[in-house]
């Protein structure tokens, strides 16, 4: 190896330490500069990320607290409840034991109100009272006259014990859960403890600022410090103006008099937001601290470079020679004998940084699949909005999109119930995801793109165009998904419905695409599977279509009524294409076939039937959750339309068969003394048909229609020989016989005597 020169000409010395001075003095400058840039970015990114963080754990509660409660409404006790009251006393313990239950499961959980219009009562885990003799009747008019399902109310004060006053957040629900306002039969709500947003904010203790929860109009739900209480509303109104534009992101502003830097995040679910505001004077002290140790580093430099020249020529250039030949080594691998003086400091530091850098980056590189599974969910749920924010992560675990132009697939495995295995549907998301980053970076020059397992059975792909046109772009988006489609299908046996979301310029709108992707295909049932879906295909529907559709439901519950299969049939088939012509999702879909299994219900219970029914409690029970794809629920409702107008028809024919049963044995009693009497003539004159007749009749009176008559005509006879003196021939053309002899052998027969006989055991009361 050459060794350096030891010794240098003084003008190349007072140049290279002008030079040396230079660099140190630009190369400071540099690092100043980028290092409070990055400083600020860190700021940024964390402060918004960790606002995300606890938006999300807070929205979480929130939401599950709301699916318990739809829970319980959508128990038989709780239907019961609003729509037929509660007289039996172990009904409402039943229900009652239901709302303790669900107060008891979690912990920020005050109480539950039942509030049943049909009985004006409300019902809670303790209680069972009229409305108007209620502690807490405030919330009623908070859901409002609109056709809203639910709502979230600002603290309120509640006194449920005298001189126990607690502030509680409540949520509203009606019932039934989706209905208009005139058609609800009563109103649930949940009350929560305000220690359910002062446990979230316990978990940000920090001393660098304040942290906010704030409603739509700007009034404080919560804060961190006790100083959180006393704020500048217009300070604050003019903060949360600036964020009307985005739900999450960073500003700068005035408050409390000092320029400050505020995050904020806002809740989709509550319209709630987060602001964590930090004085710009506690960040600049940070900002002094890395000027002064910049300033210090190259002070410092600048005396060691000086130093080092004035040295250069009596001593050998060690630390330059030693640093050549460590980086020669690592560049060609060969080691060198060397003797004389050890490496100094700067040596070991260097040393030191090159072996750690290169744990890092090996521990980077086995980290890469979990932070690309981090990162495009991040970015698919708005966690991250800036390309440039995101890009370093991107890198990092390998993904390469272009700076603009998105749109995003959902894609979905069909018939989840064949995979045995729960489990098994990983492995298949792992190789679509496989599948589809493969043919859509098949031609990086005009697509690039990334997929992401986001559930079991269900994927997101994120597509990047590099031009903006909105014609192609999406086509090129469908001729992808349709490809992706066949090879799924080809190689896997599987098939996928895939929604392809709306095409955006900007990288923060790659959320919104991927939340139209998942509403989309909520549209499944409409559409069918192993399809291909865009928004093009789905129309939007009017509250006066809706509206249609409740009349169609009663027109159907009116031809279940009648007993009519064939209008029933064709009314279902009716509303089922007018739903699939509107395009209307299956949540929508499954509330609507659950409103006509609800009134066809009714008809069958106003029929007489007893509602301890055990079908009945069939029909009222039925969980829609359970049927993934339209053809199963029409089928069911079929099913079940075709089982109610079967049981109302065999009611209704046993009363019809009791009316015509009753009409002909009238009929004989006041004529069975005609001799052309007969089953064939009562048939003619009811119109029915003789066997069908003797059939009912047999079924009524447990004889057949012969016996019967014989039997009236009998008793005639007997009572004329006992109340008259007319002589036996009068009485037999009397009650129907012209034949003598037939009417002796059938008495004889009937009575076990002959009626002179019979007129012996009586005297005569009466001529005729």
């Amino acid at each position: 190896m050459v060794k350096v020169a030891l010794r240098f000409p003084n003008r190349f010395v007072t140049v290279f330490g002008l030079l040396c001075l230079a660099i140190i003095v630009v190369t400071s400058s540099i690092a100043y500069y980028s290092s409070a840039r990055q400083l600020q970015s860190m700021a940024e990114v964390s402060n918004t990320e960790l606002l995300n963080q606890l938006n999300r754990r807070l929205e979480l509660a929130l939401m599950e607290i709301d699916k318990t409660v739809i829970a319980l409404l959508g128990s038989a006790d709780a239907r019961r409840f609003f729509y037929e009251g509660h007289d039996n006393r172990a009904q409402t313990l039943q229900l009652q034991g239901q709302l303790a239950n669900t107060v008891n499961s979690y912990a920020n959980l005050q109480s539950v109100y039942l509030y049943a219009m049909r009985d004006n009562k409300i019902l809670t885990d303790t209680i069972y009272t009229d409305a108007q003799d209620f502690y807490d009747v405030d919330w009623f008019p908070l859901l409002g006259p609109q056709d809203d399902y639910y709502a979230w109310t600002n603290l309120r004060p509640v006194t449920e014990q005298p001189g126990i006053t607690k502030e509680v957040l409540t949520l509203i629900r009606s019932f039934p859960l989706t209905t208009k306002a005139e058609d609800r039969v009563g109103l649930v709500a949940v009350n929560l403890r305000a220690s359910v947003i002062q446990d979230i904010l316990s978990d940000l203790k920090r001393a660098d600022g304040v942290a906010y929860i704030v409603d739509e109009r700007g009034k404080v739900l919560a804060g961190n410090q006790e100083a959180a209480i006393a704020y500048p509303e217009d300070e604050l109104a003019a903060l949360i103006s600036q964020m009307q534009a985005t739900s999450s992101g960073f500003g700068k502003g005035k408050f409390q008099g000092d320029r400050s830097w505020v995050f904020y995040s806002a809740m989709d679910y509550t319209g709630w937001k987060w602001l964590y505001i930090v004085p710009e004077s506690r960040i600049g002290e940070t900002f002094a601290i890395i000027r002064n140790i910049m300033l210090l580093i190259a002070g410092v430099m600048s005396i060691l470079a000086a130093i080092a020249l004035m040295w250069a020529n009596r001593f050998s250039y060690r630390p330059l020679e030693a640093f050549i030949r460590k980086v020669d080594s690592r560049v060609s691998g060969s080691q060198f004998n060397h003797t004389g003086t050890n490496m100094n400091q700067l040596e070991s530091k260097f040393e030191a940084f090159v072996t750690n850098y290169s744990a890092v980056e090996q521990r980077l590189r086995e980290s890469v699949p979990a932070m690309k599974l981090r990162t495009l969910l991040d970015v698919l749920t708005g966690s991250k909005t800036s390309y440039s924010q995101a890009l370093p992560y991107l890198d990092r675990a390998g993904v390469k999109l272009y700076e603009a132009n998105y749109t995003v697939l959902f894609i979905e495995f069909d018939h989840r119930k064949q995979v045995r295995h729960p489990d098994d549907w990983n492995l298949y998301a792992f190789g679509l995801c496989n599948v589809a980053e493969e043919l859509v970076n098949a031609d990086p020059g005009s697509c690039r793109g990334a997929a992401v397992q986001v559930s079991a059975a269900q994927s997101a792909v994120i597509l990047s165009f590099p031009d903006s046109d909105p014609f192609a772009n999406p086509l090129t988006a469908l001729t992808l998904a349709e490809s992706i489609r066949k090879n799924i299908e080809e190689h896997f046996k599987k098939t996928v419905t895939i929604a392809i979301g709306k095409h955006y310029p900007d990288f923060g709108s790659i959320r919104i695409s991927y939340r139209e992707a998942t509403e989309l295909l909520k549209y499944k049932w409409v559409a069918g599977t192993n399809t291909v879906m865009t928004w093009e295909d789905i129309q939007d529907y009017s509250g006066a279509q809706i509206m249609k559709m409740y009349g169609k439901i009663d027109k159907l519950t009116e031809a279940v009524r009648a007993t009519d299969p064939t209008a029933t049939n064709r009314l279902l088939d009716q509303l089922f294409d007018a739903m699939i012509k509107l395009n209307m999702n299956e949540d929508t879909i499954r509330h609507i076939c659950q409103q006509v299994l609800i009134k066809a219900s009714q008809a069958y219970l106003s029929a007489g039937t007893d509602p301890d029914d055990d079908r009945f409690q069939d029909f009222m029970l039925r969980d829609f959750d359970t049927f993934e794809t339209m053809q199963d629920i029409r089928r069911m409702l079929r099913e079940s339309m075709e089982d109610i107008i079967e049981r109302l028809a065999r009611k209704k024919s046993n009363k019809d068969k009791n009316e015509l049963i009753g009409k002909v044995i009238a009929y004989i009693e006041e004529n069975y003394g005609s001799q052309e009497l007969s089953q064939n003539q009562l048939a003619s004159i009811f119109s029915v048909s003789p066997s069908h007749l003797s059939r009912l009749f047999k079924e009524q009176t447990s004889i057949n229609f012969l016996h019967y008559l014989i039997d009236v005509r009998m008793n005639a006879a007997k009572t004329l020989l006992r109340q008259t003196s007319l002589n036996v021939q009068d009485i037999a053309l009397r009650v129907g016989y012209a034949n003598l002899s037939s009417f002796l052998r059938i008495f004889k027969k009937f009575f076990g005597m002959t009626p002179s006989e019979m007129r012996g055991t009586s005297p005569v009361e009466d001529g005729d």
